[in-house]
């Protein structure tokens, strides 16, 4: 009874974050935890390649003021990789059912606070380059023409990134609460989901604005110029549909308050590993073919070419005409020469003179 005691008194004694605890994988079924964990790690070795890949682009030499974001790129897919390694740490203590010690949470809020930062760079990555080819777009004032959407995509910006600071703070003091045994805490996990959802939701909206933006980009630009806009096209659907599907489950599963299947974590991994594919792979491939990308409405093309067709040809009428003149002077002349004055056979030499 004493040894119980003296056992009893010392767990209270041992901080909580110094217990060991038992990591268990999500769910009942151990398959969905393997294949989120294959997926995990997939997507974290395209997330190096990228990453090698974007060390490589460098900056085109046609506008040095205005560089493209080639640093946020590099700066988004180190934060993602971080998040991905993160979560394949705590799934590998999840599938051992490993016996570590209960701070080994702030692996779980590493990935929080590192996805957050990749999904703000990405915004500023695709808004970035949309100001830059809208100001391509306005020929006649660039830096006033699309100020007023600048300024509402960096407002935008700044509220997104409150709202993930809000989501990081309320995480951590959940995980923190959660671990310090005694404190009531559900309080604070309805407030973080609903912050969450908040945030998914505002996500799947900018998303899209960033994808209709550079649709009507794409609309706009020479048919021989959207070799570029192709690839940042598709990077921004796939930007666009990973939010998506992000909000939808916030809001099925997280507003809704309905049961989440076994599955469903794994399902999300897949969807994410080929949309962080289709996004990076889109826009660092926009930045390789930057030097194509030419913004000019094709109305504004055919009728420059239309004019100029117009013009070219009447000058070689001109030109024809001005060589006809030349070639029949000079003939006439030979004639004059060639001929006695007056003679019959030079009176009856006619030469054909074009209008």
């Amino acid at each position: 009874m004493k040894s119980q005691m003296n056992a009893h008194s010392s767990s209270n004694a041992q901080s909580p974050w110094q217990q060991k605890v038992q990591v268990t994988a999500y769910g009942f079924d151990e398959a969905y935890p393997k294949v989120w964990l294959i997926f995990e790690a997939l997507c974290l070795v395209a997330l190096l390649g990228f990453l090698v890949w974007s060390c490589f682009i460098r900056q085109p030499r046609g506008d040095p003021k205005k560089p493209l974001p080639i640093k946020a790129v590099i700066a988004s897919i180190l934060s993602y990789a971080i998040a991905r390694m993160m979560n394949i740490i705590t799934l590998f203590l999840g599938i051992f059912k490993a016996n570590v010690q209960q701070s080994y949470v702030i692996v779980s809020m590493l990935n929080q606070i590192f996805y957050l930062i990749a999904v703000m760079l990405g915004f500023y990555v695709f808004w970035k380059l949309i100001q830059k080819l809208l100001e391509r777009l306005a020929e006649d004032k660039p830096s006033k023409a699309f100020a007023p959407m600048a300024i509402a995509h960096w407002v935008l910006l700044g509220v997104l990134s409150v709202l993930s600071a809000v989501e990081c703070a309320l995480y951590i003091a959940f995980v923190v609460k959660g671990i310090n045994v005694g404190e009531r805490y559900m309080k604070l996990a309805y407030e973080y989901n609903k912050v969450s959802a908040a945030l998914s939701i505002f996500c799947w909206i900018a998303s899209l604005e960033a994808f209709c933006w550079i649709i009507f980009v794409f609309v706009s630009a020479a048919p021989d110029r959207r070799a570029g806009l192709v690839s940042l096209s598709v990077g921004s659907f796939f930007f666009f549909l990973v939010n998506f599907v992000l909000a939808i489950l916030q809001i099925i599963y997280v507003l809704e308050q309905n049961m989440a299947p076994d599955y469903l974590d794994a399902a999300r991994t897949v969807i994410e590993f080929f949309c962080t594919i289709g996004i990076y792979a889109g826009v660092l491939l926009c930045f390789r073919k930057w030097h194509h990308v030419h913004i000019s409405p094709p109305q504004k093309v055919l009728e420059a070419g239309g004019d100029e067709g117009e013009t070219n040809e009447e000058d070689c009428n001109s030109s024809l005409r001005s060589y006809h003149s030349m070639v029949y002077s000079q003939q006439q002349e030979q004639l004059r020469y060639s001929f006695p004055q007056g003679a019959a056979s030079a009176q009856q030499v006619h030469m054909y003179m074009p209008r």
